[in-house]
């Protein structure tokens, strides 16, 4: 049936709301999809911020466009942004979420490429004529530099994920109004409207790179979908689409694991005819996913990959054919996604099965500092924090990292809170489930994609996250939405005044939430705007510490920011330093300060700060970059000085040229013609020697030593006449 088709026989159908008045069953979905799209058309203007620099511009698969493909299913999620900086992998067992990559490659095709997949300085010269015109400024500050390159193209990239949470809610709706609460439309509506303008999602929607969230719960969703209507059908192009759509879910990121759990138990309440939990059949294909999975983690490089796959094709396909229960169908389907994710996902990272705890700096290890115990409160608490950040969306931060949340202890009521929150909502899941309970199902939701995202059973390398909530923050709209309208049901007629005020609250709240999410978006434009607004919220955040005087640092340097160059670097200094202060081995900020200092105008801070970096990371392409440029800075420096005669500081900012880098021939010269100046022919001679053994055909080199021959013969010639 065409989408066209469909439409119109939703408008031609009855709404079935109660406390609505929709005239037609399409309705619904054209005010959530109004609705969603409205609530962040103010992104549409955005550039880029966050992450979005390496998983995309930074990642030369993805500026190479289509032909970047093949290398984006074939490596690391970040192995291109690792390789560009000069570090390895922080995250144990490596990230591998193709599926959005290729999207922004696939965008990038239209937006431009570059055939090597490298940006650089020189990136803005669409036309690659050396000339700036002035369409190839594209944030229009003056200033013609990568940033241009990259920014080139959001507004497409945000528009895409702007349509992609709107459909993102009609999926939800769809799946929930006629496959599980059929009658109960209304309460799945406000769910459903509730999660479209919660503020909590703002960092989803609006930040590019999260789209592995957006696409994650889409095909999540779209698995769900498919699985209900082959239960429907019983046709194979039904089942095919559930295995198809399970492994673009995978994918995108790895929650659809958690369908290997969630799908049964939905069936189990919602379709009891559909499964049955004592058929041989359905344990013995678990069974089988869960060897082959194992096998394919534990043997991935030795001599069993082909066996593996072999094994569970031929084998679990008898027990899946031969059930009389759909389900064991989808989890056969389901396993076979698994498996050949995992083939592609190990193919492509690097698989460790030892996994040792993180030994990172702080922000990928924000429990370096705390005792076992605060370890573990802190962790449990973290319910707790979202919770709140679900019915009180303020502050909202980008990073939650340290020392935003402070360390707990089984001491603190917060912990206990949490613990019995937790506790509380896996017995009543576990009570509701087997009492075949349709409000088991957002308990499930909750539990189901919160444990993953919790660090007690993996580490994460961060404390939260708003967009580590997102899946789970379903399950809430849909419990809240049960509890509200369950409590409006209860309500007599002749007290429908009350009714009447639940519903004035809820389009209260409504609002509320809308204006919170439509205010926060514009922080989202770009890291100056983000970072400077959350650092307000956090002052004690090592990372947005360090982004915020990232952002003052860029406003010093832009062109019309000339008279207040110097109180915007200064602004930038006070941030660095604070972080650092905070925690000391935290590179960015080290490098930061460094670049900082060259706007001060303090070349000898710079250098000395930089070197602090270095030490962090000796194999930084960024701190070695800069170090040229620096040694460039300290030997036009050194010769102003020396003009100006004060050759005591010229020498010394000449020998800081030479220790920003030593392979700077031009430094090595200009050093060799001060030491002649000053008539220290030896020391001037080894100068000029070692600019040559860096560029042996450089003349100055060759002149200078000419010259000081000449002036030792001359020497030579007055102590014979004596």
């Amino acid at each position: 049936m065409s989408l066209a088709l469909k439409i119109k026989n939703l408008r031609n159908s009855s709404a079935d709301f109660c406390f609505i008045p929709f005239k037609n069953a399409f309705q619904p979905y054209l005010v959530l999809f109004l609705v969603s799209m409205s609530i962040y058309v103010n992104t549409l203007t955005h550039e880029v911020a966050f992450d979005d620099v390496s998983v995309m511009l930074k990642n030369e698969y993805v500026i190479k466009g289509i032909k970047g493909i093949p290398d984006i299913l074939t490596h690391d999620s970040y192995y291109s942004y690792y390789k560009q900086m000069g570090v390895s992998n922080g995250l144990p067992g490596g990230r591998y979420r193709p599926l959005s990559q290729i999207s922004f490659a696939i965008e990038q095709e239209f937006i431009g490429t570059i055939p090597d997949g490298v940006s650089n300085n020189q990136s803005w010269d669409i036309n690659q004529n050396g000339v700036q015109d002035q369409i190839e400024d594209t944030n229009e500050d003056g200033i013609y530099n990568e940033y241009d390159f990259m920014i080139r193209g959001a507004g497409l990239r945000h528009l895409i994920n702007v349509i992609l949470y709107a459909l993102l809610v009609l999926l939800i709706y769809h799946v929930l109004a006629f496959f599980l609460f059929p009658s109960a439309k209304d309460m799945v509506f406000f769910a459903c409207i509730l999660f479209s303008v919660h503020p909590l999602h703002t960092e989803v929607a609006a930040n590019i790179k999260s789209r592995d969230e957006l696409l994650s719960l889409i095909f999540i969703l779209a698995t769900m979908l498919f699985s209900f209507r082959y239960l429907k059908s019983g046709t194979k192009k039904h089942l095919f689409y559930v295995g198809l759509f399970m492994l673009l879910a995978l994918l995108s990121k790895e929650y659809a694991l958690l369908l290997f759990i969630i799908l049964p138990i939905t069936l189990f309440v919602f379709e009891p005819s559909k499964i049955s939990f004592k058929e041989v059949n359905f344990w013995v294909l678990l069974l089988f996913t869960t060897i082959a999975t194992v096998a394919f983690i534990w043997f991935f490089n030795s001599g069993t990959l082909i066996a593996v796959p072999l094994l569970f094709l031929y084998g679990g396909y008898y027990f899946a054919k031969t059930s009389k229960f759909p389900i064991t169908k989808i989890v056969y389907l389901l396993g076979v996604s698994l498996i050949t994710y995992l083939g592609l996902r190990f193919s492509a990272t690097i698989h460790e099965l030892k996994v040792e705890s993180f030994k990172g700096d702080i922000i990928a290890n924000p429990y370096m500092f705390a005792s076992p115990t605060q370890e573990l409160a802190s962790k449990i608490s973290v319910l707790l924090n979202y919770f709140k950040l679900f019915f009180l969306p303020s502050p909202l931060l980008a990073d939650y990292s340290y020392d935003t949340i402070p360390y707990a202890t089984f001491q603190s009521v917060s912990v206990w809170i949490s613990l019995f929150l937790f506790f509380g909502l896996f017995l009543s899941a576990i009570f509701l489930v087997l009492k075949r309970s349709k409000g088991s199902f957002p308990l499930i939701l909750i539990l189901g994609f919160f444990i993953p995202v919790s660090n007690i059973f993996i580490d994460l390398g961060a404390v939260m996250g708003e967009r580590l909530f997102f899946h789970a923050s379903v399950g809430l709209c849909l419990l809240f939405s049960m509890l509200v309208f369950g409590l409006i049901n209860k309500i007599p007629k002749s007290l429908t005044i009350f009714g009447q005020a639940i519903k004035i609250s809820i389009i209260i709240l409504l609002i509320i939430y809308s204006t919170l999410t439509i205010i926060r978006n514009p922080d989202w434009k770009n890291n100056s705007s983000l970072f400077l607004a959350d650092v307000v919220k956090a002052p004690n955040n090592v990372n947005i510490l360090s982004a915020a005087g990232t952002a003052y640092y860029q406003l010093a340097i832009l062109p019309k920011n000339a008279a207040q160059s110097k109180y915007y670097a200064k602004k930038a200094d006070s941030c660095f330093t604070k972080s650092i202060s905070i925690f000391n081995g935290y590179f960015p900020a080290f490098m930061n300060k460094a670049l900082n200092y060259v706007v001060l105008n303090e070349l000898d801070s710079s250098l000395k700060y930089v070197d602090y970096a270095q030490k962090l990371i000796p194999g930084s392409q960024n701190a070695f970059g800069f170090k040229k440029s620096l040694s460039e800075k300290f030997t036009l420096h050194g010769i102003e000085l020396f003009e100006k005669g004060n050759k005591i500081e010229g020498l010394k900012s000449l020998s800081n040229a030479l220790k920003a880098n030593k392979n700077n021939y031009r430094a090595w010269n200009n050093m060799g013609k001060a030491l002649t100046i000053i008539g220290d022919l030896e020391k001037a001679t080894l100068c000029f020697r070692s600019a040559l053994q860096i560029e042996p055909k450089n003349s100055i080199s060759i002149k200078g030593i000419t010259v000081i021959d000449s002036l030792k013969q001359i020497t030579i010639g007055r102590v014979s006449k004596k």
